[in-house]
């Protein structure tokens, strides 16, 4: 077991290399399997961080022999790349043919969707498996002056445009780069790819473009060593380092600005511009000042510095903030500039050329290293940087951590490496290992804790098993002296990551994360990743297990280059097929996991080729799986079932769905489609074509699926899922199919009509008449709510009601009471049409006739004193100013008796103080009155 135990140490620092004071290590990934058809040389690879998948299309910037299977397909008489996508052991995923244009930049996104940018500006969107997303675009001005420069990253795409140049007259010629151009390049980013709003940004001002082209003229003249183009590379395609153009550029993501928005820093010339949407700041570091340009230009991870690599060949380090260089290196006996400068964590930089490297420590310090197979790409992580060695290999560089240090360097007499030997000795049975463990013990009271914890953390960041058991081994076993205060907790959470991340790195899954990346992603966004590899069975069992480990749940927002809730969107979009996802955001429990999976499977069993499957038998395949989870929901399957174009499998799914509010606005856009958005008439073209299969099938018809809606929400008893139903009914279809579904149901029959009384009296009416009416299927319908003669009764109330709110509204009353007076009539025969409203319409029929005389009356004497007075009062009216045989006609026409009409008169003249009058009809009134009564 000593053996044993000495030879893991051994292998650990094997491959160590000392940087100042520091401890960097390549550690083997994977044997990268391509293929056999694959050729890697002659391919562009684009590769996404976090162990993300890899992109691979032919480059067009190289002279290459095209074959048909290797680098492009010949479709339509010409040859168009295939474009490639593998996990980052080298598995494929998928491949596609590229129909775009000019390929000027691309990359990954934080939410793991290639972005592939071209010359016009439009910019298109991939999933993991080379499945086109979507697309969008920079807009009309980028696409007038051409790409000439992008680059992507986190969430957004920044685009460089070229110089606007001015027409030439007619007959002139003249040098490209001696032409002024009439508008300096612009610079315009996407922040937010999903949600693709182009903000330019401030520009660095002509002058210093000016500057800048004079000086590489200059350069030039003299015949100046530049970075050059590599062998076999075509000039002319674009890019930055021309004139009028920054020599280089780096995007500043959002979350380590001050600002918190995009800033771009861009090298024109010998200044450092940083751009953003407000304001253009230069700054003028003197080792760029004096080498008058730079080649290459990096952010490190954090934010916290920006490495430049000077045409002079010098490595320039800054700080944040661009006052202060920190680190100055000059590099000597290239023939030419670095290919590439990648920050490995923010600890390092390094300088890569095809077939070396050369590792820049904090203080200056390097290592150099030459490869036997060139150098294929490199990808940045938050902790180091992953190679990839021509078509073989692929390998982490990394800064060792410090808790590898203490337990694995040679000479090592820490508390954390005596507890490994202690365990050694242990293991071989010697009583030695508990004299060691006391003198960690006697060097202090929180040595013995300190010890266990780097050794679990050790255990953490070491890739190798075999050496991440021995390291939990050794803290096993000084964990049971430990205080009482020592994390109980660390171990476990540490055992349950280190089981999720071997079973992540395994080459079938190919996600090589370490545990620095693994903090800086959470454990949801793995989950979200897992679903966007389609690793089902690995992403349901870790699932499973978050609840129970230690801040399991808890989702990374910011740092580690942007990982948050939007790598767990694109996992649901991803799983969904790239389109319409059933879920969003990240993930976390079994049931979001199955659910992901089910809409995959739709999509899979929709895109097949041959004989789909049948609906009942995915529906049943579905159930069964998601049986195991009670608390699953199948709305959001049956929206992508939907969303895929299978009906009557959305139908089958929505009958396990138990609750009513996401039922039942499914069930509504199944029968009637997006009424909400399209209206009554696109509504019904699309009730047209998403109906045909269920008319030609015989099950699952248009008013089966409303009645069925129209059921589920009375059930439920929430009116407003009732309203959401009539409502989406009312616009999508005819009135006489709406009413004939609605009449149905009582208590929507009765929300609808308390609306209507509300809002659109009229709607009501019409309702009303056609049930009056009789004869048609709908009247038929609407008899069963309201028999013919309440259906007159209810619509004559209704105009009644109408026709009084219009007079009320009219400023000339006589035109308004005459045509009060004749729909007063037409009402008062509605409702003549039902005995049981015989009171009603002889009621309405003498209104009408009281209108009438009482417009006569005001015609004759010329005074607006009767309209809108009752009998009595128009009476008395007519009395007070003498028009007796008027009041005489009135009485006769409506049978009011002579004793009334008497008091009625004696009264009015006694108010008036008509004594005279009175005196004169004293005669008249004697018969009907008593004599003290008048005194």
């Amino acid at each position: 077991m000593a053996d044993l135990m000495a030879q893991l140490k051994t292998q650990a620092v094997g491959e160590w290399e000392m940087v100042g004071e520091c401890f960097f290590t390549r550690e083997p990934l994977y044997d990268m399997s391509w293929g056999d058809d694959f050729e890697l040389e002659d391919k562009r690879l684009t590769c996404a961080p976090f162990g993300g998948p890899i992109a691979a299309i032919r480059d067009e910037r190289r002279t290459v022999l095209v074959t048909h299977g290797s680098s492009a397909v010949a479709a339509g008489g010409g040859l168009k790349p295939l474009l490639r996508t593998f996990t980052s052991a080298g598995e494929s995923l998928g491949a596609c043919l590229w129909e775009g244009g000019r390929l000027v930049a691309w990359g990954w996104t934080e939410e793991q969707q290639l972005a592939i940018v071209e010359a016009t500006g439009k910019v298109s969107l991939f999933s993991p498996f080379a499945e086109k997303i979507r697309e969008f675009s920079f807009g009309a001005v980028v696409e007038k002056d051409g790409v000439a420069a992008a680059e992507v990253y986190g969430s957004g795409v920044v685009v460089v445009t070229e110089p606007r140049q001015p027409a030439a007259p007619p007959g002139a010629a003249a040098a490209a780069a001696d032409v002024t151009p009439s508008e300096c390049c612009e610079i315009w980013v996407v922040s937010n790819v999903r949600d693709p709003k182009p903000i330019r940004l401030k520009s660095p001002s002509k002058e210093a473009y000016r500057a800048a082209a004079a000086a590489a003229a200059a350069a030039a003249g003299t015949g100046a060593r530049g970075s050059g183009p590599l062998p076999g590379v075509i000039t002319g395609l674009g890019g930055l380092g021309r004139p009028w153009l920054p020599q280089c550029l780096a995007v500043l993501d959002p979350r380590v600005t001050l600002s918190r928005g995009v800033e771009v820093l861009a090298v024109v010339g010998g200044s450092l511009w940083q751009l953003d949407e407000a304001s253009a700041t230069d700054h003028y570091p003197l080792a760029l000042r004096a080498a008058g340009s730079a080649v290459h230009l990096a952010v490190s991870p954090d934010g916290s510095f920006i490495a430049l690599y000077t045409s002079d060949d010098r490595l320039l380090v800054l700080s944040a903030d661009l006052n202060r260089q920190l680190t100055e290196f000059e590099t000597r006996g290239a023939d030419f500039a670095p290919t590439g400068l990648y920050w490995v964590g923010s600890d390092a930089v390094l300088l890569t050329w095809p077939d070396a490297a050369v590792l820049v420590g904090a203080f200056g310090d390097s290592v150099q290293w030459s490869f036997s197979e060139d150098l294929t790409a490199v990808i940045p992580e938050v902790d180091g940087c992953r190679l990839i060695m021509g078509r073989t290999a692929q390998q982490l560089l990394r800064k060792v951590p410090e808790s590898c240090v203490e337990v694995f360097r040679p000479g090592a007499t820490g508390p954390a490496a005596q507890l490994w030997d202690a365990r050694t000795l242990y293991d071989d049975q010697n009583p030695r290992c508990d004299r060691i463990l006391r003198s960690i013990q006697d060097l202090s009271p929180a040595s013995l804790s300190a010890a266990v914890a780097t050794c679990i953390q050790a255990a953490g960041h070491d890739l190798n098993p075999v050496r991440q058991r021995a390291l939990m081994r050794a803290a096993a076993y000084g964990r049971p002296f430990c205080p009482p205060d020592f994390p109980r907790q660390l171990m476990y959470g540490v055992a349950c990551r280190l089981r999720i991340l071997n079973a992540a790195r395994d080459p079938r899954v190919g996600l090589p994360l370490t545990m620095t990346q693994l903090e800086a992603l959470s454990l949801p966004v793995l989950v979200a990743r897992l679903i966007s590899y389609r690793q089902w069975l690995l992403a349901y069992r870790v699932a499973e297990v978050l609840k129970n480990i230690p801040g399991g749940l808890a989702v990374a927002v910011g740092g580690g280059g942007g990982s948050g809730g939007g790598a767990a969107t694109a996992a649901a979009s991803a799983a969904s097929g790239g389109g319409d996802g059933a879920a969003t955001g990240p993930p976390m429990g079994q049931e979001q996991v199955l659910v992901q999976w089910a809409c995959a499977k739709i999509s899979a069993a929709s895109a097949a080729s041959g004989s789909p499957v049948d609906d009942e038998q995915l529906k049943d395949a579905i159930v069964a799986k998601l049986k195991c989870c009670p608390s699953v929901r199948y709305a959001p399957l049956a929206a992508h079932a939907l969303a895929v174009g299978r009906r009557r499998l959305a139908l089958r799914l929505l009958e396990e769905e138990r609750s009513a509010a996401q039922q039942v606005p499914l069930l509504l856009s199944l029968a009637v489609g997006p009424w909400v958005s399209g209206g009554r008439s696109a509504a019904a073209a699309t009730l047209r074509s998403s109906t045909t299969d269920a008319e030609e099938g015989g099950e699952g018809g248009r008013e089966e699926v409303l009645q069925r809606a129209l059921r589920k929400a009375v059930e439920s008893g929430d009116t407003d899922l009732v309203y959401l139903v009539l409502f989406g009914m009312y616009r999508a279809c005819s009135l006489p199919e709406f009413w004939h579904v609605v009449a149905q149901r009582p208590l929507a029959r009765n929300l609808f009509i308390r609306y209507c009384k509300a809002k659109e009296p009229e709607l009501l009416e019409t309702i009303l008449t056609a049930a009056a009416a009789g004869g048609s299927p709908a009247a038929a319908a609407a008899a069963a709510a309201f028999p013919p003669s309440a259906a007159a009764a209810e619509l004559s109330g209704l105009q009644f009601r109408a026709a009084l709110a219009a007079e009320e509204q009219q400023t000339d009353p006589a035109p308004a009471a005459t045509k009060l007076a004749s729909t007063l009539a037409d009402v008062a025969q509605k409702y003549g049409q039902s005995k049981e409203c015989a009171f009603q319409s002889k009621a309405v029929a003498e209104m009408g006739s009281l209108l009438r005389e009482q417009v006569k009356l005001e015609r004759e004497t010329g005074q607006r004193l009767f309209v809108g007075l009752s009998l009595v009062d128009t009476l008395r009216t007519a009395i007070r100013l003498g028009h007796h045989k008027a009041a005489t006609a009135l009485k006769k026409q409506f049978s009011v008796t002579d004793r009334r009409l008497t008091w009625i008169k004696v009264r009015t003249l006694a108010e008036a103080r008509d004594w005279e009058s009175l005196e004169v009809r004293l005669g008249e009134c004697l018969p009907y009155c008593n004599g003290d009564a008048l005194l």
